[in-house]
């Protein structure tokens, strides 16, 4: 139930703050996030979803807080629906450590649509920059 909340609250606040200048260009602006995280405005556009499984890695899950995690996730699935698809690699950035996380989908909407893909093979990983 607290993650519901937290999920409708994360969205009323990002709805607010996004704006889409046209149907081929897309403004992020500088989400910050808790713990200092921001989202980068990406250079490509793309049919990307993020909307098969969630991998995160080994060193994500234990040294980045799951609230964040979460935030991370619905901001990328909000962007994907307000854009229709987003280039493959979403890139987070602390403002503190200059850390970076990569937040990267496997198959695009085509690719999916093709039906040459199994079904376990759309899914998308979060990971820290170094461990790519």
């Amino acid at each position: 139930m607290q993650q519901v909340f937290f999920m409708k609250s994360c969205e009323g606040y990002l709805k607010n703050k996004i704006m889409v200048i046209n149907k081929t260009k897309q403004l992020f602006g500088e989400f910050k996030l808790q713990g200092n995280w921001t989202i980068k405005t990406q250079s490509f556009e793309g049919d990307y979803c993020f909307n098969g499984n969630i991998y995160i890695s080994r060193e994500v899950h234990l040294r980045i807080d799951k609230k964040i995690i979460f935030q991370m996730v619905q901001i990328t699935k909000l962007l994907v629906e307000i854009n229709n698809g987003l280039d493959y690699l979403i890139v987070f950035e602390n403002s503190k450590t200059k850390e970076k996380l990569f937040f990267i989908d496997q198959l695009s909407k085509a690719m999916i649509e093709s039906g040459d893909f199994l079904p376990e093979h759309n899914y998308c990983t979060l990971l820290f920059s170094n461990e790519y």
